[in-house]
């Protein structure tokens, strides 16, 4: 049976200005929200440097994509390229996406430092991967370099 998964994009920016109720629903499956009440658990803080707990527990709100898996090396069955692609490249794609259309409809500094993607039935306690991404801005937009597995 398929697993609950989420993949989490702690948002770095301070001035954001809500006049809508959260969670939000961008689109099916993409939430815009407060970030999660797990980010201030100290068991991330075993699994994480000091910056990406920091990135994390700074984080007022967050972009959410909820996807449903056996493990994230599945492969993506909506894809049709080529070579085969993962539901969690899917969803790092996504959430990519999602911040650059945000960006287009409103330029602003708005961006993820990291995103951390986890099997819902066990979380906070079990993170299943941990990304540092690069935002909106530089000339390395949309690398993904993992910095720990964690299982």
């Amino acid at each position: 049976m398929a697993t609950d998964w989420c993949a989490v994009a702690p948002l770095d920016y301070r001035d954001i200005q809500l006049d809508v109720e959260l969670p939000f629903e961008l689109a099916p499956n993409i939430l815009f929200d407060r970030s999660p009440d797990w980010f201030e658990e100290e068991t991330l803080a075993e699994s994480m440097s000091s910056h990406q707990l920091r990135d994390l527990q700074n984080a007022e709100f967050a972009l959410l994509y909820r996807f449903k898996a056996n493990s994230l090396d599945d492969a993506d069955p909506q894809w049709q390229g080529e070579n085969t692609r993962t539901v969690h490249d899917r969803a790092l794609e996504t959430l990519q996406l999602v911040n650059t259309a945000l960006w287009l409809a409103k330029p602003s500094s708005l961006n993820y430092p990291i995103i951390v993607t986890f099997d819902e039935s066990v979380r906070p306690c079990v993170l299943a991967e941990l990304q540092r991404a690069v935002g909106t801005s530089g000339s390395t937009q949309g690398i993904h370099e993992p910095q720990a597995q964690i299982i």
